[in-house]
């Protein structure tokens, strides 16, 4: 008699994944969600009903963005169809008032409301953290959901080749950490030139110059939280007979030990932000040279030889193509920083009064979704003439495919950012509620030219709090403390799965465990926010 264990690994082994088309439509619903949920706070309810970071506030993300997902991934809502409804709110919530701004109002243009365009070239940009935490959640809901017999198989990890809804979740982490990685570096403050040398490039440039000793010394004490974390993982799995799925790393391997790789090596070489499309575009050609030369058939094959190498063949061969995958989320970020600030500046001067152009955020969004047309093509074309896309090895496919997903997230959310601060009002002077009566001035004074004392970062530090106050509050918490936020899910998952028996379960029952488990998750978000913990992948 097969066990359950068995079976639970069975239940997600052997799989091929989806379309590229219901992939798309499914990470889609994610963004459009947080989006609506957004505009539904700002524009119906209101501060006064819903404070940022209230309780209303964490129930209407929740059961707004989170508990639809839940129902499209277990077949309760059509997913299509309720795209369909949420591009059309996109549409007249973000679209519509952006379209006004830039080619229909004449007015004054205040301060406040141009932080979320400010902020795409901020250090801090709201939109990335939007993406990072967005997802991060989204992932954790398919980790558990995955066990249950409501979730469709074709949204599973493939086994081999192709690409189901959670392949989204293991390639887009890496390009979120990617994409605070320019960040980390000193990429940029506000929305305004940083001088003559960019002070990433500045960074990066000195951390080359150390020796590789200490470099890789750094990177292994940056590696050592995901490190440990993923012995722990690997020990426990082992002691309580918990179902594991060889095949997805190895034997030994987890997704915790990928990631403690690709820091290593982030640390131990570091590329110049202006150099990071071409590092990554040559590490993927070099490793898809070798995966086509043979070590792919060998990290897919089901033979598993002796030694610790061959033990793990898949987490180890597919390291490389994460590491491309990092260094292009990188790129992204540096490219995308650079590219708004002549943004920044030219809605600076329509904000003085001076002449500009309004439509400038669009000629960014434009240049960006042709870029991201463009990444969509390199995929395609590497999947029909090279090999189709594989997270299992990570080959060149699977790089081009997950990057350019992930840019057709972040350019609606940076659209949204943008809008989400044209209409917005502080609080009445006499409210006291988070300290931010003092924005009520800010928000009716016109934008001065502060230069570039403490007056300029004073303004730069109250638009960052107005673009952080217009947006989900779940999300952006959840991006400061992935990792934590990722053990936690873990943690549930097993408890959940040591619990019951999951593949017994019915539609309805799991519905309720999973949607009990996100609140769950969510509410660790909210408190980790509170406490002020910031565990970062």
């Amino acid at each position: 008699m097969v066990g359950t264990k068995q079976r639970k690994e069975e239940f997600v082994s052997g799989l091929a994944g989806t379309s590229h088309v219901e992939v798309f439509v499914l990470s889609q619903a994610l963004v459009l969600l947080m989006c609506h949920a957004n505009a539904a706070r700002l524009h119906v309810l209101g501060e006064r009903w819903a404070p940022a970071r209230g309780v209303v506030h964490f129930l209407l993300e929740t059961c707004s963005v989170m508990l639809p997902l839940l129902g499209m991934v277990t077949g309760l809502v059509p997913a299509e169809a309720a795209v369909c409804v949420l591009v059309a709110l996109y549409a007249a919530s973000v679209l519509l008032p952006l379209a006004r701004f830039s080619y229909g109002a004449t007015g004054v243009v205040t301060e406040a409301q141009l932080s979320g365009a400010t902020n795409l070239c901020a250090r801090r940009k709201v939109y990335v953290s939007l993406f990072r935490g967005g997802l991060m959640l989204y992932t954790c809901l398919c980790i558990l959901a995955v066990d249950f017999n409501a979730f469709p198989r074709r949204f599973a990890k493939a086994e081999t080749y192709g690409a189901g809804l959670m392949d989204v979740g293991v390639g887009g982490i890496i390009v979120a950490s990617g994409l605070v990685s320019v960040g980390r570096r000193g990429a940029g403050g506000g929305g305004g030139d940083t001088g003559t040398i960019h002070p990433a490039v500045a960074a990066a440039a000195a951390a080359a110059a150390e020796p590789a000793s200490l470099r890789l010394a750094r990177g292994l004490r940056a590696a050592l939280p995901c490190l440990v974390l993923g012995c722990v993982r690997l020990v426990s799995v082992k002691l309580l007979g918990y179902q594991e799925h060889v095949g997805e790393y190895g034997a030994h391997w987890n997704f915790f030990a990928t990631i403690a790789a690709v820091t290593l090596l982030a640390h131990a070489a570091p590329v110049p932000p202006r150099s990071l499309a071409a590092a990554a575009a040559g590490v993927a050609a070099l490793h898809q040279l070798a995966l086509s030369a043979g070590l792919g058939a060998w990290a897919l094959s089901p033979e598993r030889g002796p030694g610790l190498l061959a033990a793990n063949k898949e987490g180890i061969v597919s390291v490389p193509g994460y590491w491309a995958l990092y260094l292009a989320g990188g790129a992204l970020a540096h490219a995308m920083h650079v590219t708004a600030q002549p943004v920044a500046r030219t809605l600076a001067h329509v904000a003085r009064g001076e002449r500009g152009s309004r439509g400038a955020l669009w000629v960014w969004l434009a240049l960006w979704a042709a870029v991201d047309a463009a990444l969509w093509a390199v995929a395609l074309a590497l999947e029909a003439l090279v090999e189709a896309r594989s997270r299992r090895s990570c080959n060149a496919a699977f790089v081009a495919w997950s990057a350019a997903l992930s840019l057709s997230l972040l350019l609606p959310l940076a659209a949204a950012q943008a809008a989400w601060t044209l209409s917005w009002r502080a609080p009445h002077a006499g409210s006291s509620a988070d300290g931010e009566a003092g924005f009520t001035g800010f928000t009716r004074m016109r934008l001065q030219d502060p230069g570039d004392g403490e007056a300029a970062q004073q303004q730069q530090q109250q638009q960052q709090q107005v673009a952080e106050r217009c947006a989900p509050w779940l999300p952006a918490a959840a991006s400061r403390s992935m990792l934590a936020v990722f053990l936690a899910a873990n943690v549930l998952t097993g408890l959940v799965n040591m619990s019951i028996d999951t593949l017994a379960a019915d539609d309805w029952t799991a519905r309720a465990v999973v949607g009990s488990y996100m609140v769950a998750v969510a509410g660790a978000v909210a408190a980790l926010d509170a406490w002020g913990v910031v565990i970062r992948i």
